[in-house]
């Protein structure tokens, strides 16, 4: 197997080493070559369309009239919850919104949608009781599998997330089971939690004569928002699928007989209206330096003629030109469309005469813009203009579009854009010793500048707000997180984005002050009640955060456990304070004595501490909080999602 690296990506790549090498110590030889295969490793998946969330309609779940009439497994409920550590315990509430399976040894129907569809877009959440099982089937007949994998290191098809394996007897015992595809990584949710599934599939394609010509492939599949499939076909049906033939459209099935489930919050987006289509298209090259598009009029072209697609190549240089596309384009279905243009470079787009996309004020580095517009059933006027004159950049080119019923398709020719990483990925490694690596930190939607995250060797990572002491999010992965916008486009977001499934956490006050629970603050802001003292560090251990506040000293250890993160905090001072272990919108207590937040990840606390603690709800906000004092100077709590 030969990897091909775009061009200047190596250069780049080396760049990124020494960075790596001299803002983090700890980066050496041993584990280099780790980097440079996690790194190759996702090369392949830089340029992967994206998903497409205005397209989805949702599912109407007041009732079951989407589906098939089925035996009474299935119920329409408003609520569901399990008991985290019980099998295959699922409860609910009545009223509507929430899809429920509880089977047992007559009721066990598999559920079929009303309607089939061939190419599709489907998007979820689902609940999973420990130990349960189910599965989604697509057209009937190609299952992604619902299991409760949480903390399974290494996954299987047949693990959440999983693609099933086919199925044929007469290969011989031992043989029957084939094609069988597992998750990249391992991003289930602990059971009891409400997980976020997306799968983007194509039907398998048939000639004039009924004869397959292409199989049926999920494009995309998302989990708890983490990719773990890009491509992968499937050459027939899968195991337990509900047709032994192939079709152009079948029904969404959902597993029934296996084990209790929930699901909620259904959108679908179907596909198949005719796609946008060229009467016509030519280019011309116009070879020289130009400031604006305009210029190109007073010139010659020095080459032109006729083109089926976009491609960078139709330049012939890469530098210095100016490369002109104009045609007819052949809509078949009225609607919006939205274009997505990528370009080394500067352009121009405009449709019917008007401008859509003016990118020449925008810089001349590598650009992304996209825009949304209606057309009409017919042909319509179409110019794309592109203007390279940037010898530091390489020539890239691209123009995706998506429509009424049409999933993302490219007008570009797939060499026209990998001659460069835009978007691409570099995860760091785990180490055999936790380490820092600063960062910024997009948090709920916001830049936090000041941030630590922490990687550990046994995959259990966080990051860390160092103003407010607070744990921001949390995440588990067998590699860390991907650091290429540190390098990329000048290292002007320096962001880390975790490899795994993140939780993210408030970040509000660590502490407050006095004896009343109820007047916990929201912030904390005055450096002579709250101030970041540093973190110490000893090797094979996570860091020890120190802070001062009210007059004492507060020190935060977070340690990796199994399938989560324990958090210990020692305090020394004389005044009493308030901790905040917990806040959302709702905090559940289980009969466990565990507590639920937000339906996104479980708290434990040492039986000690149970009797303490206080939800304590300032308007629309709950928190779990408990007293630090002489009578408790050191408090244990756990994480678990």
């Amino acid at each position: 197997m030969v990897l091909k690296i775009p061009p200047g990506v190596c250069s780049r790549f080396f760049d990124m080493l020494r960075f790596l090498r001299y803002s983090h110590p700890k980066f050496n030889q041993t584990n280099l070559k780790y980097f440079i295969l996690v790194f190759s490793y996702f090369i392949s998946f830089a340029l992967l369309a994206q998903w497409n969330e205005k397209e989805l309609q949702p599912i109407s779940l007041e009732n079951l009239d989407f589906f098939k009439p089925v035996a009474g497994n299935w119920k329409i409920e408003s609520k569901a919850t399990c008991l985290w550590k019980v099998n295959q315990n699922l409860e609910t509430s009545p009223g509507k919104g929430v899809l429920v399976n509880r089977p047992d040894a007559v009721k066990k129907d598999n559920l079929f949608s009303n309607e089939e569809f061939s190419d599709l877009d489907f998007q979820f959440d689902f609940m999973m009781p420990r130990g349960s099982n189910s599965g989604i089937y697509l057209m009937g007949r190609y299952e992604i599998q619902l299991f409760d994998s949480w903390g399974k290191e290494n996954p299987t098809f047949a693990d959440c997330g999983g693609v099933y394996q086919r199925w044929v007897s007469q290969r011989g015992k031992g043989s029957e089971g084939f094609e069988g595809v597992a998750p990249f990584i391992n991003a289930c949710l602990a059971p009891g939690l409400w997980q976020t599934m997306k799968i983007s599939f194509e039907a398998p394609r048939f000639s004039p004569e009924g004869i397959k010509i292409r199989n049926a492939r999920f494009t995309h599949v998302w989990l708890n928002g983490v990719k773990i499939h890009s491509n992968v076909e499937v050459s027939g049906p899968t195991r337990g699928a509900a047709f032994d033939t192939e079709s152009v459209k079948g029904p969404i099935m959902i597993q029934g007989d296996h084990g209790p489930v929930a699901i909620r919050n259904m959108m679908i987006a179907p596909y198949g209206n005719p796609p946008l289509r060229w009467n016509s298209l030519n280019y011309a090259v116009y070879q020289g330096i130009f400031t604006t598009v305009q210029e190109y009029s007073k010139h010659e072209p020095v080459r032109s003629g006729k083109s089926i697609g976009f491609d960078k190549s139709d330049a012939g240089s890469d530098d210095d030109f100016l490369l002109a596309y104009k045609g007819d384009l052949e809509v078949q279905t009225a609607g919006k469309y939205k274009f997505f243009l990528e370009v080394g470079g500067n352009s121009i787009l405009k449709i019917d005469g008007n401008i859509l996309l003016d990118t020449v004020n925008g810089g001349i580095w590598f650009q992304k813009r996209e825009v949304e517009t209606d057309l009409s059933k017919g042909s319509h006027p179409f110019e794309l203009y592109y203007l390279k004159k940037n010898p530091k950049t390489k020539p890239v080119l691209g123009l995706t579009y998506s429509g009424p019923g049409i999933k993302s398709k490219k007008l570009h020719s797939e060499s026209s854009l990998n001659s460069t990483l835009p978007g691409g990925q570099m995860n760091l490694p785990l180490e055999i010793h936790p380490f820092i690596q600063r960062s910024f930190v997009f948090h709920k939607g916001i830049k936090k500048a000041y941030c630590l995250n922490v990687c550990t060797p046994q995959g259990i990572h966080y990051s860390l707000n160092i103003n407010t002491g607070r744990l921001i999010r949390v995440w588990k992965g067998k590699t860390f997180g991907d650091v290429q916008t540190m390098w990329n486009d000048r290292g002007s977001i320096q962001a880390l984005y975790p490899s795994g499934a993140v939780v993210e956490l408030p970040d509000g006050a660590l502490v407050g002050s006095g004896l009343v629970g109820d007047s916990y603050p929201d912030t904390l802001t005055d450096e002579t009640t709250f101030k970041y003292l540093g973190y110490s560090e000893k090797i094979g251990e996570t860091p020890l955060f120190r802070y001062k506040c009210f007059g004492g000293e507060i020190e935060f250890h977070y340690v990796p456990i199994p399938n989560g993160l324990k958090t210990n905090i020692r305090f020394r001072s004389t005044p009493t304070l308030w901790h905040c272990i917990a806040e959302g919108k709702t905090i559940e207590k289980a009969s466990d004595g565990s507590y639920k937040v937000d339906d996104s990840y479980f708290i434990e606390v040492e039986k000690d501490t149970e009797s303490l603690l206080k939800i304590m709800t300032k308007e629309k906000v709950q928190r779990l909080i408990v007293p630090l004092s002489s009578k408790l100077n050191n408090l244990n709590y756990s994480i678990l999602w």
